[in-house]
């Protein structure tokens, strides 16, 4: 009788959320090369993100390799892009810096998060977000400190440069609900697509009807798609990143808000057809706001987002090539 064959020891969590935040690094490294080499109008992340779905249905990565990393960095995904999103205030012209004030402004912006993270505890309304209640706290420190936002978005550098991965990252709940996917996918496709299709139409519309200047209708383009997705489209859009990453962050706050409660009047109760809109036309906020109403609406919510991210992207990259 053959001996039985020692079981494997487990990674400690530690070194699982390294190696897993290696392979999504390496993944986004990947994208951006292929990006460069074929001089693709899309974002590096956003086709690393494709390669990391790719692997993962073929099973060269496997899904316990980044769990951990996925579902840390998507858990902090409003802070990652709080650096971006405060960005608006350079539209405001601060003055000089003081390297103090730096210092304990990106000690600051940990502790700005954890008291949105609170108000969205205790008040349960979307305009209690962590990621809006941290811009408004440290853009509101930057304006009152005279402190340049360049001079601020170089001290938290390594924050914001988890943001690659980060769009990587999504390919994990894409990933985790095939099952979801492959059984309802002309649903659940048909229904992301509406939602972003609606969403970019109806941005395009208030944008014309404010007549905006051509940066903010140029942000305004992305903004159907998370921030970290709005973020990296924003070279190719020619929009300001943080303009981008801020009207991004709004629409998906103004979709949380009042898409229930339009879908409700609408007639629209499956869970799986609420949670698809929600995560197409809010993005993290609404995949947030579906998970409260149902297991199932959370899972279509990722997948919205997900097909959200890929359908403004493919979109952008259209336009940019159209536009030459």
């Amino acid at each position: 009788m053959a001996p039985a064959r020692a079981k494997e020891a487990p990674v400690p969590a530690p070194a699982r959320f390294v190696l897993g935040l290696g392979v999504l690094l390496a993944f986004a490294a990947a994208g951006q090369a292929l990006a460069s080499g074929l001089k693709l109008p899309l974002p590096g992340p956003v086709l690393g993100l494709a390669l990391l779905w790719a692997a993962l249905a073929l099973r060269l990565v496997r899904l316990h390799w980044i769990e951990d990393a996925a579902d840390g960095l998507l858990g902090v995904l409003g802070l990652l892009f709080v650096p971006a999103t405060v960005g608006f205030v350079q539209f405001l012209g601060a003055g000089a810096a003081w390297a103090l004030w730096l210092l304990v402004l990106t000690a600051g912006l940990l502790l700005a998060f954890g008291v949105g993270v609170l108000a969205q505890t205790r008040a349960k309304t979307p305009l209690a977000n962590p990621t809006l209640v941290a811009t408004l706290l440290v853009a509101g420190a930057l304006l009152v400190l005279a402190v340049p936002y360049a001079h601020y978005a170089q001290a938290v550098q390594p924050l914001t440069s988890l943001l690659a991965p980060a769009v990587v990252a999504l390919a994990a709940p894409l990933y985790r609900h095939r099952a979801l996917l492959r059984r309802q996918w002309q649903a659940l496709g048909l229904g992301g697509a509406l939602g972003t299709g609606l969403a970019v139409a109806a941005d395009a519309g208030l944008a014309h009807l404010l007549n905006l200047a051509p940066e903010a209708q140029r942000a305004l383009l992305t903004a159907p798609a998370t921030s970290p997705v709005a973020l990296q489209l924003a070279p190719l859009t020619y929009a300001p990143p943080a303009l981008a990453a801020t009207l991004a962050v709004l629409s998906g706050l103004v979709g949380a808000l009042v898409l229930p409660s339009v879908l409700t009047r609408l007639g629209v109760g499956h869970p799986l057809a609420r949670g698809v809109a929600l995560g197409a036309v809010a993005h993290g906020i609404g995949t947030a706001r579906a998970r409260e109403e149902h297991a199932q609406s959370g899972a279509a919510a990722s997948v919205g987002m997900g097909l959200a991210a890929l359908l403004v992207t493919g979109l952008v990259g259209l336009l940019t090539r159209l536009g030459g």
